[in-house]
């Protein structure tokens, strides 16, 4: 897809943050959007925002990306209206993060079916279009807890190294048949990410993601240029932007050992401070 003037494109998690700016950047640029998103409010307010500036989406749809069928009839629904979907962009997504022990399955569920089977149903649901008609561009979003394990965040660093591995595996696949697939892995971005999501974390391991949120991060258009940038060019694969975690990440790759041995330097003094204290409150509930 050389230019995005009349591509249709479909973006996820399109109401705020990473995804608005994507619509905001296909829009720009002559394309015909269709944004979806959970938040019907949100959503909306976001329509509106765009069509005040002359952006006007192509359509607008509140739906739940974790529902496959909903999103293959919004693909049978965008085939019908416009013969086709050029680009889609796999943007919604969540965070969960605490002591692994103390995480309840229902919460490793919810972000599974959040950020991993929200992919898939997107893939599922516009690919076959793509492949009848021997081209497209999918853009997953993942993260750099994609690339790197971070402590305390497994179930949010095992979906992404999911996607990452999905969208690998996809492009190696699909690129011979027209369609590529792409991961973009960013870290801290601006967005209301931190404020929704499900944190189980130690105050001193939260106070200091919020410090990262407030002050290391990148902003949403800078990640969307890079999605913008797979969307229009010829190639697939995965797509870094490390900024503030580029130490973490040269660490990883230069020794896994050493990374290890320096998270858990850090974690290990946190760890059992919080044990200590969860200890002593299950010791004076007895009392």
């Amino acid at each position: 897809m050389p230019a995005l003037r009349d591509a249709v494109v479909v973006v996820t998690g399109a109401a705020s943050g990473i995804g608005r700016a994507v619509a905001e950047g296909c829009l720009a640029r002559g394309a015909r959007v269709h944004l979806v998103d959970l938040e019907p409010g949100a959503l909306g307010r976001t329509v509106e925002e765009l069509r005040a500036r002359g952006l006007a989406p192509a359509g607008s749809h509140a739906l739940d990306c974790r529902d496959g069928a909903a999103l293959q009839a919004l693909a049978a629904r965008l085939e019908g209206a416009h013969g086709r979907v050029d680009g889609l962009v796999n943007n919604a997504g969540a965070m969960l993060a605490g002591p692994v022990e103390r995480l309840p399955l229902e919460d490793w569920r919810w972000l599974v079916d959040t950020n991993l089977w929200t992919v898939l149903h997107g893939v599922r649901a516009f690919l076959p279009g793509m492949l009848a008609r021997g081209r497209g561009r999918i853009v997953n979003t993942a993260s750099m807890a994609g690339l790197v394990g971070f402590p305390l965040f497994s179930p949010y660093s095992a979906t992404k190294f999911a996607v990452v591995g999905l969208s690998q595996s996809l492009d190696a696949e699909l690129a011979p048949r027209g369609v590529r697939v792409s991961a973009v892995c960013p870290g801290f971005v601006r967005t209301g990410a931190f404020q929704a999501a499900r944190f189980r974390l130690p105050a001193a391991w939260l106070a200091a993601i919020g410090f990262g949120f407030q002050h290391l991060s990148a902003e949403p258009g800078q990640v969307a240029e890079a999605i913008l940038g797979r969307l229009e060019g010829e190639g697939g694969g995965v797509v870094s932007l490390p900024r503030e975690t580029w130490p973490m990440h040269a660490v990883r790759r230069l020794s896994p050992a050493l990374y290890a041995r320096l998270y858990g330097a850090l974690l290990g003094p946190l760890s059992r401070a919080a044990a200590a204290r969860a200890q002593a409150g299950a010791g004076g509930g007895r009392r």
